[in-house]
């Protein structure tokens, strides 16, 4: 049996690393619009790509800790 620890506790790093990808993400879109007005479609895709896991893991981090936030009694 697994025991769960009733003590949770996230740093306001895992905050803070949440909104530096958000902003790396949206980097990474501004390059894909770069990259399209050059011609450049495949480096374009990649871009996005990348962008997209880079934006979505920076959402996730901010929803574990708001969601820490709000449960914390």
């Amino acid at each position: 049996m697994v025991e769960v620890s009733t003590n949770r506790r996230i740093p306001v790093w895992v905050a803070v690393l949440g909104l530096v990808l958000l902003g790396g993400g949206g980097f990474f879109f501004y390059r894909t619009v770069l990259l399209l007005e050059k011609g450049l479609f495949v480096g374009s895709l990649i871009t996005t790509l990348i962008g997209g896991i880079v934006f979505m893991s920076g959402i996730s981090l901010i929803k574990i800790y708001l969601a820490y936030i709000l449960t914390k009694p």
